[in-house]
């Protein structure tokens, strides 16, 4: 009896110290997602008048984003998803200088007034989506006068050199519903690429409007223009952190395992 007794109480403590050391090995937390950007940009080489030039960002790497670092023990985890991306377009223009030619007939002199208004007009094209920037100067309000010559051209009035921008975003989501974004999975998952180069390609096409209110009037203005695009990759990152076993608590298993043994080869 007593041998059955002291088989009894090995067998339990046995197991109590099987369970601690298996819970200290497979213990772990699960951090709360965070929400994070990445950004790329890139731009187009200037054109004049009408241009397609091509633009190349990456695409997006997870496992750039994730970790695993084991520090005393403790294996932490990091793994990163996209979730969405947003894309912008900002387009360039500039115009000028130009020339305003006032033309006239017969002996006597010609006044011409009217206004001269340039636009470019860029689309970024990736992954049969299209992005459209309109791109407007400010309009070049002339007056020229022909002075009382032989018919042609009077002096010419130059048209000043004007800068200007103007930008369009667009953006899609997978898994986190984004209110300004338009769900498109696989579109998204064509991004999330691996870092694999993502090619845009930029158009651009140009227009001069002259209007005038009196006279004959002739123009010519340069233009030059180029794409800016911003690239933009949401992604959330989760972190888990699990405590592996230590020496100490392999050496306790050890123990607890051995007793186990013992205590079943007493009771045999």
């Amino acid at each position: 009896m007593r041998k059955s007794a002291f088989s009894t109480t090995l067998r339990s403590s046995a197991l109590t110290i099987v369970a601690a050391a298996a819970l200290t090995a497979l213990s772990g937390t699960a951090g709360a997602a965070l929400l994070l950007t990445s950004t790329q940009n890139a731009s187009t080489p200037a054109a004049p008048n009408n241009f397609d030039r091509t633009a190349s960002l990456n695409g997006f790497d997870a496992a750039a984003f994730g970790s695993i670092t084991v520090v005393g023990g403790i294996t932490t985890t990091v793994v990163a998803s996209l979730n969405s991306i947003h894309y912008t377009l900002t387009g360039h223009e500039t115009s000028g200088p130009g020339q305003v030619f006032c033309l006239h007939g017969g002996a006597t002199s010609g006044t011409c007034t009217g206004s001269v208004t340039s636009q470019i007009t860029e689309t970024l094209s990736a992954f049969a989506q299209n992005l459209a920037v309109v791109i407007p100067s400010t309009s070049f309000f002339y007056t020229a006068i022909a002075p009382n010559a032989a018919p042609g051209p009077g002096p010419d009035v130059i048209i000043p050199v004007a800068t200007t921008t103007a930008s369009a975003s667009n953006c899609f989501y997978n898994v986190t519903v984004d209110g300004s974004c338009t769900q498109n999975a696989a579109l998204v998952n064509l991004f999330n690429n691996g870092g694999a180069p993502i090619t845009f390609d930029v158009i651009g096409s140009s227009l001069v409007i002259t209007a005038f209110t009196d006279g004959n009037v002739f123009t010519f203005q340069s233009l030059n223009g180029f794409g800016d695009v911003s690239l933009f990759y949401d992604y959330t990152t989760v972190t888990t952190v699990v405590s592996s076993p230590e020496p100490m608590s392999l050496a306790v298993l050890g123990v607890g395992l051995f007793g186990l043994a013992a205590a079943r080869r007493r009771k045999a």
